[in-house]
């Protein structure tokens, strides 16, 4: 299934307030990946940059203690996937205040056919 474009962030991609993404794109991989919640496209540069600080951080971690090499990027996917998981609610309570927004506009002002 592939995933359209107007709902998948690129590494070029400005960053936008009002844009709402669910997936990005992969550099150099034909896929793009899922986000842990759909959020707004500005959010999505501070939210990957932390996940990957905090992988890197818990990989160098873990090879100071003597952790292999094969297991310590594996290790890292953890606290990088948890804080994805603190991150979804924020962007789920923005979801939700744009979608009740544009309801309450929609109530107050009903489109004309």
């Amino acid at each position: 299934m592939t995933v359209p474009d107007s709902v998948c962030w690129d590494v070029g991609d400005e960053p936008s307030r009002t844009r709402l993404v669910t997936h990005w794109h992969v550099p150099a991989l034909p896929w793009a990946a899922r986000l842990p919640a759909p959020m707004p496209a500005s959010w999505v540069v501070f939210v990957l940059l932390g996940m990957f600080l905090v992988w890197f951080l818990t990989f160098v971690t873990t090879l100071s203690f003597g952790v292999s090499v094969l297991l310590a990027p594996l290790l890292g996917v953890v606290p990088a996937w948890l804080l994805g998981r603190v991150v979804a609610p924020f962007a789920n309570v923005r979801l939700r205040r744009e979608a009740f927004s544009v309801l309450h506009w929609l109530r107050e002002d009903p489109p004309v056919d």
